[in-house]
């Protein structure tokens, strides 16, 4: 949904269907609130880039929005998937822990990279659970209207997908060329998701334009 906002406290409804709530697009601070099964869920201070999820993955049925700003526009995307915090924040994924470990961590994010400085000090045994090799693919251009492979069969640990957020549209992913609209899951423009397979992934792109998808492999 996209909505132009002129006055500040302007309110703007709409029926939506999906989990979570993304805003695309944002000139400044809005107030959402989800209406799912009879229940309200308010966040009075969300901006460009933030992402929300409803609890338990319930259906939103209708969203308003109030704008904090004068001329303010904003495009929301909602829909439903695999939800991933923004990528301004870094984390250690630990598959064992005894005794305890403090773990201090800075991310910096510039021109769509991601750099992390970490300070890790552990106080007994841990097993992490990591890839040992990362390999960046080229980006892959989902022509609008067919099924592209955009990662091949072979031995890995997990791919992370993701579209960026200034492309037009999403695509559907499937296990062969077979996928289309009406199956697979969705992946959206400024979403990310980690596919833990070893198999082949192709994109459905039922858009009018391309998209381009970027692909990095964990072995």
């Amino acid at each position: 949904m996209k909505h132009a906002f002129t006055k500040a406290g302007q309110i703007q409804k709409e029926p939506v269907s999906g989990s979570f709530i993304y805003i695309a697009a944002a000139d400044g601070a809005i107030r959402v609130t989800a209406i799912a099964s009879g229940q309200q869920f308010i966040w009075p201070d969300l901006e460009r880039g933030e992402q929300v999820r409803l609890p338990n993955d319930i259906n939103c049925e209708r969203i308003e929005v109030v704008s904090s700003i004068d001329n303010n526009v904003v495009h929301i995307k909602v829909g439903q998937g695999r939800f991933y915090p923004r990528m301004d924040a870094a984390g250690l994924v630990v598959d064992r822990i005894k005794e305890g470990i403090n773990v201090v961590a800075t991310a910096t994010v510039e021109n769509g990279n991601v750099s992390v400085d970490n300070d890790v000090k552990v106080n007994g045994e841990v097993s992490i659970v990591a890839a040992g090799i990362n390999t960046h693919k080229p980006r892959v251009e989902c022509l609008p209207g067919v099924a592209t492979l955009i990662v091949s069969a072979g031995t890995r640990k997990s791919n992370r997908i993701n579209i960026r957020s200034d492309q037009l549209g999403g695509v559907s992913l499937g296990g062969s060329d077979s996928v289309n609209n009406g199956s697979g899951g969705f992946l959206d423009a400024g979403m990310v998701d980690y596919m833990d397979t070893s198999g082949e992934l192709w994109a459905f792109n039922d858009g009018s334009v391309s998209v381009f998808v970027d692909v990095l492999e964990l072995i």
